[in-house]
């Protein structure tokens, strides 16, 4: 069983550094914003800030917290294996505008990894219907069609209200599910929190 849980966490090695991957670049587009100088890049990324910290860094993060919730969840390892994809595609991504290639495909795959944490969220729900799922639904709803916008050629400007409504569901509907009594709730709090396993 010990050998099982490392080699889950070896599997989720590689994604949670694709997130780290995205917050070091974030952080780097912000302190050129912010006016230091530092070493020029191949590619300029300090446009790239906030999709860099929302989707390569948050919603890469968030997106594997809770694959690894609904692997918790479901009766087969198999049953929830797709939803590891959802943060594979949010970090590769990020990855693939910090390497320059067409803005298109890395919007594409970030796009995409917003329709697929909204089937997480919906999968979850249909697993333990509990009202702190539903304002996470509509987050990742929000992800996506933020996405959706920046991909089809919207501003950031026009995109970054839809993230921050994704980022303040998610925060919202985290805080609620904490909130439940110990009693009741833990049975419904175990599987959708990692950290529980």
């Amino acid at each position: 069983m010990h050998k099982v849980s490392e080699n889950r966490m070896a599997n989720r090695l590689p994604l949670m550094a694709l997130a780290g991957v995205s917050l070091l670049a974030a952080l780097w587009a912000a302190l050129v914003r912010a006016g230091w100088t530092l070493p020029a890049l191949p590619v300029p990324i300090a446009a790239q800030h906030g999709s860099l910290m929302i989707s390569g860094f948050l919603g890469t993060l968030i997106s594997l917290e809770r694959a690894v919730a609904l692997a918790a969840s479901v009766k087969t390892e198999k049953e929830g294996r797709w939803s590891y994809l959802v943060p594979l595609l949010s970090g590769l991504g990020a990855i693939l505008l910090l390497l320059g290639l067409p803005k298109e495909i890395g919007r594409v795959l970030i796009t995409l990894a917003g329709v697929g944490l909204v089937l997480i969220f919906i999968r979850i729900y249909q697993i333990h219907p509990v009202e702190h799922v539903v304002p996470m639904i509509v987050g990742a709803l929000l992800w996506l069609v933020g996405s959706a916008l920046w991909l089809f050629g919207a501003s950031i400007a026009y995109a970054g209200p839809w993230w921050a409504g994704f980022l303040i569901l998610t925060i919202a509907g985290e805080r609620l599910e904490l909130a439940q009594p110990a009693g009741e709730g833990a049975q419904q709090l175990e599987p959708s929190r990692p950290g529980f396993r």
